[in-house]
């Protein structure tokens, strides 16, 4: 319990530390530039609150994008049409993984230059893994019993998906 609380007073302090240096950024670049030792006195010309909101809409987006891309691949590959794909799809996506990050990024600055369109899609690649590995396992944690039971009843496999394995799966965690 004293574990869990202190985990908590933690995310309630960097909680209040973010918020202090998105609302106070321009004093918060200044006490960063005293402790860094820049030799300028002027702040960055664009406020750390910008920065902040670019992060959090890449962050938002990316994720988007890959629980849609993972868990529509994960459920494709549990499927009888997908199951020959299933192996060569998770070796392409444990490819993507084992690329460093910064390496990712620089493989897409020179297909789409700098910004954050190739950060997105870094993000999108790197996140692809463990989305598409756990909605695998998920499926295929559903006992066999209770697929016979409902195949049994008269569903077919578009049933049996919705009905039994997708909501089982979910609740496996």
């Amino acid at each position: 319990m004293i574990i869990k609380n202190k985990r908590f007073i933690g995310i309630v302090v960097l909680t209040f530390l973010l918020l202090f240096m998105v609302i106070f950024s321009n004093s918060f670049q200044m006490i960063l530039n005293n402790i860094v030792g820049n030799k300028g006195s002027t702040v960055s010309r664009t406020p750390m609150y910008i920065y902040f909101f670019q992060h959090l809409y890449m962050v938002i987006i990316s994720s988007l994008i890959s629980v849609v891309i993972g868990v529509g691949v994960g459920l494709f590959v549990t499927t009888d049409k997908g199951k020959e794909y299933k192996e060569i799809l998770l070796k392409l996506v444990n490819l993507g993984q084992a690329f460093p990050s910064p390496a990712l990024l620089a493989l897409m600055v020179p297909i789409l230059g700098y910004g954050s369109n190739g950060a997105l899609i870094a993000l999108v690649i790197y996140a692809l893994m463990p989305i598409i590995y756990n909605t695998v396992t998920g499926i295929e944690q559903v006992s066999k019993e209770v697929l016979e039971a409902g195949k049994g009843m008269g569903m077919n496999n578009y049933q049996l998906y919705k009905t039994i394995k997708i909501p089982l799966a979910m609740k496996s965690y």
